[in-house]
């Protein structure tokens, strides 16, 4: 098999998809609009770490001469509705913070699309 072959898109590659919701974040900056906004505005996202955020990093590095550089710094992401996803308290405490943002941000998408999974 030639590498040409490997890579050659497969039936199921060539159908057409429609995106019909989104959701994005990017700092401080929560939503499709806020985050265009940030492109076309061509504004900066960094910011100094929150001093919540800078508090419980010294307490996990068990320091206070932590530096700190300027990122962008997304906000709340200690507030997970563990109950809106009939997920156990302990379990949410355990899972990754990437899982349960990947959550409430699939959530917005299709909320965005205008479907009510609900229904």
């Amino acid at each position: 098999m030639k590498i040409d072959e490997l890579f050659a898109p497969s039936e199921h590659e060539k159908e057409e998809i429609a995106i019909i919701g989104i959701d994005c974040t990017f700092g401080a900056y929560n939503g499709p609009e806020e985050v265009w906004n940030l492109i076309k505005g061509n504004k900066n996202a960094f910011s100094e770490i929150p001093e919540q955020r800078e508090l419980q990093a010294n307490l996990s590095y068990q320091t206070s001469k932590n530096k700190y550089i300027p990122i962008a710094y997304m906000t709340d992401i200690d507030s997970f509705d563990y109950e809106f996803f009939n997920i156990p308290k302990l379990e949410a405490r355990l899972m990754d913070p990437r899982q349960r943002l990947f959550l409430q941000s699939a959530w917005r998408a299709i909320e965005d699309s205008g479907y009510n999974p609900l229904d």
